[in-house]
């Protein structure tokens, strides 16, 4: 189920809160802030493009629309950390096994192969909207919370860490009803989550087991182009960055061994990354850069509602922290068609 929510809306006082699962408020508006405005990649692939910032999450969203073209939005959202913990030491001297941040979904009558995080506070977003006529514009921040359990005996302890976000969006009528322009942005700590690449939000530092939200940002920018009514053509680029937190920690009396733990981290092993079918290759993703070409051709609009046919070709580049071994990149490249019917739709 992706969208299944309920909105009461105040026609005279311009406000509307909504509750159930939608779009995340950090998706970008066409217009104002309502749903179903969300300026969504035009794409085939429904995992959109990266440096698009979305989740179709539950939540509770109260919104304001003011006379003068202004929105003025809050929304509480379900939390899920994505947490990357990698590390070079032994079972024996793995300290992140002392940090317990997730909990299998078999135990909470979830799908079994679904971990789910121990977040205890929603996510907050805020954001500002405004349509002075020409153009949308908006600016928005985030702040969440990541708790973990450090289980070392006699130090039993909830950690909670702190993320956040700022960011913004614009989408520019260049020529009216013709060509449209728009970009987007989003840097913080702990903000992987909210990207197409599903990069991660935090990693675990084996001193205390609490999670370190790791800094990154994500940038979009894209053209849509109407040359006749029955074609769409469109062109994205777009990049989500994320930077390495390790940690080294030294262990043994006599001769200590220094062992490394976080994401990123130098003493991870990349030795069989260029060997396939080797297990050998830590890969902690540094940066994910694409590029996007299509469009749509609706063939059709009728009585019957309208048919289209959709070419795009995509080409994605994977970025990944040096280690020993070096620091190997990968990329491809993704070609889609697709044939869609919409029913009694113009």
């Amino acid at each position: 189920m992706r969208h299944f929510y309920a909105d009461y809306q105040s026609l005279r006082y311009g406000w509307y809160l909504l509750f159930g699962q939608n779009w995340s408020l950090v998706t970008a508006e066409k217009s104002g802030m309502m749903p179903r405005q969300e300026n969504i990649p035009l794409t085939i692939d429904g995992q959109y493009v990266p440096g698009f910032d979305w989740l179709r999450v539950s939540q509770v969203r109260l919104v304001k629309k003011f006379a003068d073209g202004v929105s003025v939005g809050i929304s509480a959202e379900n939390p899920a950390a994505q947490v990357a913990a990698g590390t070079t030491a032994p079972a024996a001297a793995n300290l992140n096994n002392n940090s317990f941040y997730n909990t299998p979904g078999a135990s909470n009558a979830f799908a079994s192969t679904t971990n789910l995080s121990t977040d205890s506070v929603p996510d907050i977003v805020g954001k500002v909207a405004f349509d002075p006529g020409w153009g949308h514009y908006e600016i928005l921040g985030l702040t969440r919370w990541f708790r973990s359990r450090y289980t070392v005996t006699g130090q039993q302890t909830n950690r909670v860490t702190h993320g956040y976000g700022f960011g913004g969006s614009v989408l520019l009528p260049l020529v009216s009803k013709v060509l449209d322009f728009q970009a987007s942005f989003l840097g913080g700590q702990g903000i992987g989550r909210y990207g197409s690449a599903g990069e991660p939000d935090a990693t675990v530092n084996p001193a205390d087991g609490s999670l370190t939200p790791l800094h990154g940002y994500h940038a979009l920018g894209g053209l849509v182009l109407r040359p006749a009514p029955a074609w769409t053509l469109m062109a994205y680029g777009g990049v989500e960055h994320v930077s390495a937190r390790s940690y080294d920690v030294a262990s043994g009396a006599t001769t200590p061994v220094l062992y490394g733990y976080g994401y990123g981290s130098p003493l991870f092993s990349n030795a069989g990354c260029e060997t396939e079918g080797s297990s050998v290759c830590a890969a902690n993703t540094s940066s994910i850069k694409s590029g996007t070409l299509g469009g749509w051709w609706k063939f059709y609009e009728g009585q019957l509602g309208n048919m289209q046919i959709g070419l795009t070709d995509t080409y994605i580049r994977r970025e990944i922290f040096a280690g020993v071994g070096g620091a190997p990149t990968t990329s491809i490249n993704i070609t889609l068609v697709s044939f869609r019917y919409y029913p009694y739709q113009k």
